[in-house]
């Protein structure tokens, strides 16, 4: 199934890169998307950060997860991203383990604490909602930008701000 997504990148955060002459739409578009990659993650480092899903259901309902997460960076290559639920209780100690790669498909593991397994994961688990919210599974790990094909469709301004239209799919 192929997903496309259009992206707004300001034109702001590419100053200083001198955009090649004479691209082909789909050539600027891939372009733009490699220079913003370089500029913006691939200069972060590890990291760890703490994050709260906070789902409500049709019913109006809310759940709270709490998940802790470590990103290892593997310098070309993709990135390490290790994530533990700490709560609710039913869901403690499950964690997901990615490993991004540029060129070819991810790795996912995936541990169950109640049977005390790990399990992997295929690019088809990738696609399937999150611990029942509306993320998948390859929302949780950094998107590679040479997995995907891109197109410049326009600029656009956008708060005062010129901003490149891109379409990704």
């Amino acid at each position: 199934m192929k997903t496309t997504i259009t992206c707004l990148i300001l034109s702001g955060l590419l100053m200083g890169a001198s955009l090649p002459a004479g691209l082909t739409p789909e050539e600027k578009g891939r372009w733009i998307a490699l220079e913003m990659e370089d500029r913006i993650f691939d200069h972060y480092g590890d990291s760890s950060f703490e994050t709260t899903l906070i789902i409500t259901d049709d019913d109006g309902d809310v759940y709270r997860r709490h998940m802790r997460s470590k990103i290892l960076e593997v310098p070309g290559e993709g990135d390490k991203l290790l994530g533990i639920f700490d709560s609710p209780a039913d869901i403690k100690g499950f964690a997901t383990l990615t490993v991004t790669h540029k060129y070819e498909p991810d790795d996912l593991w995936i541990y169950l604490p109640e049977i005390r397994r790990v399990k992997r994961g295929t690019s088809q688990n990738k696609g399937g909602d999150f611990m029942g919210s509306e993320w998948q599974m390859e929302d949780m790990a950094r998107q590679e930008p040479e997995k995907f094909t891109y197109r410049w469709l326009r600029e656009e301004e956008m708060d005062g701000m010129v901003c490149h239209v891109i379409e990704r799919y």
